[in-house]
């Protein structure tokens, strides 16, 4: 049976396209066009692909998953990179300095505009744009949240297998009751002559 056909395949690897460009253009991998192009000629590039990418997704009616969207500025189209295009603290505005009224804010330092990302109790929160960028610390951490993904990943497996093999233990055992049973049959009717 061959795989579904997804609608709008072009629009999404156009917007994938240029998703790759701009951050490529926006300097995130730390090498590569970006270094070489400057930052200067890189950034205007990078703000016209994301604003194009925008373009493409509104005009065919994709919607962009949140992660991707978290990583664009909405004011001025900047790719927000934790360190390089945006500042990211961790604020409580609550009078009691609660833990669960943390917020995580992401200020673009192109034009000024903050998300709020509330993180509360879990402290090892990380956004997208903050896993991008590779260094020591987010290696490590990095690693931890993929060994808690990947052992959530084999809990679920493992609890689905279980289920699968209980119904297969209840489905053996009423087929099993079912032949020990003695099957009744009903007299035949004979036939008047």
């Amino acid at each position: 049976m061959p795989p579904k056909q997804i609608k709008n395949r072009d629009q999404y690897l156009r917007a994938s396209f240029l998703y790759q460009a701009a951050h490529l253009m926006g300097g995130v991998d730390g090498g590569g066009a970006g270094g070489e192009c400057g930052e200067a000629s890189a950034l205007p590039l990078s703000r016209f692909y994301v604003s194009q990418m925008r373009a493409v997704a509104r005009k065919s009616v994709i919607r962009l998953d949140p992660e991707i969207k978290r990583t664009m500025c909405k004011r001025c189209d900047t790719v927000l990179t934790a360190g390089v295009t945006c500042a990211a603290v961790v604020e409580n505005l609550s009078h009691r300095r609660l833990a669960h009224a943390d917020v995580l804010v992401h200020k673009c330092m192109a034009c000024g505009l903050a998300k709020r990302y509330p993180v509360g109790r879990n402290r090892e929160y990380v956004p997208h744009s903050g896993r991008a960028v590779v260094t020591a610390a987010g290696q490590a951490h990095g690693k931890q949240n993929q060994t808690h993904k990947s052992q959530t990943r084999t809990q679920k497996q493992e609890k689905q297998k279980q289920t699968h093999d209980q119904t297969e233990r209840r489905d053996k055992d009423v087929q099993e009751q079912q032949q020990e049973q003695p099957t009744i049959q009903q007299p035949q009717r004979l036939a008047k002559r």
